[in-house]
């Protein structure tokens, strides 16, 4: 099994994947375990991730307009 969490493309509604598999790779999500690691030591700021993904999303529906 590959690492993708995503669902199946012919199935939208996750049925190829039981919700324990779903469940046991999400414990394993290398860029979760990563970002457990920068909170735990105030290398990352959940505040500013906030911000920036708002900002971010202001300008590209400016763009894209």
């Amino acid at each position: 099994m590959s690492g993708n969490l995503g669902c199946y493309m012919h199935d939208p509604d996750c049925r190829y994947r039981t919700a324990d598999e779903m469940n046991r790779w999400r414990a394993r999500d290398p860029v979760m375990r990563f970002q457990s690691l920068l909170l735990a030591n105030d290398w990352w700021d959940p505040q500013q991730e906030k911000d920036l993904r708002l900002s971010l999303r202001k300008e590209v529906c400016f763009v894209v307009k």
